[in-house]
């Protein structure tokens, strides 16, 4: 049975790119992030990009929402200020990234998404 969110109807696929070092347990949230994507209307694509080559790869991966791992949390002003209006941007939530929760994480996704399109 899919899950649905009450504004999922605009979009079917997310980009969602994650700033964030290539740690096995980014790997195992970018797992848990696809396994949930399964549960919904959602064709989600999980770019990995890491801190060294930011704006490049940030620029090439197209995202719909960028999240900043908490790891390299210091970086969210910089990514801001190159890209601010051009996508959602947020810190992953501390708690959905120690508990790898990649339901909590996709759910966020989408609603950035859905408030940003309504902007």
């Amino acid at each position: 049975m899919q899950k649905t969110m009450e504004n999922t109807k605009t979009h079917t696929k997310i980009r969602l790119s994650l700033l964030c070092p290539a740690q096995t347990s980014t790997r195992i949230l970018v797992d848990r992030i696809n396994a949930a994507s399964n549960d919904y209307d959602y064709d989600v694509d999980v770019i990995l990009l890491s801190p060294e080559s930011l704006d490049e790869e940030i620029i090439s991966s197209q995202p719909d929402v960028l999240f900043i791992g908490p790891q390299v949390f210091y970086l969210e002003k910089q990514v801001k200020r190159l890209h601010n209006g051009d996508f959602p941007i947020e810190i992953v939530n501390r708690a959905d990234y120690g508990s790898m929760n990649g339901d909590g994480v996709l759910r966020r996704a989408i609603e950035l998404v859905d408030e940003f399109q309504e902007a």
